[in-house]
């Protein structure tokens, strides 16, 4: 673990090889419940953001639990929860005490498969949610009290994501989810908030 770490500080501090980008983010830490090698790399990740002061993204597996595992490994290492952004909620949450337990831990929480409007795992633990619907879960974790801790993406990782072979690229969210938001009536100062103002923090290293 102090091994990886060690190697993940010196690429922030010296870059991905001399001379080479500086990391801005670190992840995504992949974290399946009961995955102890996972459990190693996620904890050393978060060792190095203790040490530079770089966000890390943590990528939950499937299983049901691994979101609050997760959250409770951040917990442990003494590292900012404010640091450390959860991706892929929309697709990892079973109920909407899902969302709400997650962002209590005051993590950021990351809605980042919009544009994916069917079920793309239709052999997976549970349904993949459309656009509508995540933004009303952004409302509901507003209505709580978690506004501040919401973000908002699209997750174009792959060739078949992007425009040109048929998926809805990287323009989808300006084009298509926050007009959306303005017909589902979400106030400008919270589409601001997810989508500008949240991200800003996430990124901004002081």
């Amino acid at each position: 673990e102090a091994e990886l770490a060690d190697f993940t500080i010196a690429e922030i501090e010296d870059g991905v090889h001399p001379g080479g980008a500086k990391p801005g983010m670190i992840g995504e830490m992949g974290y399946r419940l009961g995955h102890p090698l996972e459990e190693k790399a996620l904890r050393a990740a978060l060792s190095a953001s203790i040490a530079t002061g770089l966000p890390v993204t943590i990528h939950p597996g499937e299983p049901e639990g691994s979101m609050l595992a997760a959250a409770r490994i951040v917990a442990e290492s003494g590292a900012d929860p404010a640091r450390v952004v959860m991706a892929h909620v929309d697709s990892r949450a079973f109920t909407d005490s899902d969302y709400l337990e997650v962002a209590a831990t005051g993590l950021y929480l990351s809605l980042d498969a919009f544009g994916r409007e069917t079920s793309v795992r239709q052999r997976g633990s549970h349904d993949m949610p459309n656009d509508a619907t995540r933004i009303n879960s952004m409302m509901a974790l507003a209505e709580a009290g978690y506004a501040d801790r919401v973000v908002m993406s699209h997750d174009a990782a792959l060739k078949w994501m992007h425009r040109r072979y048929g998926g809805w690229g990287y323009h989808h969210i300006l084009e298509t989810a926050i007009p959306l938001m303005r017909y589902k009536e979400v106030p400008e100062e919270l589409i601001k908030k997810f989508s500008v103002d949240n991200p800003v923090r996430v990124l901004t290293i002081e």
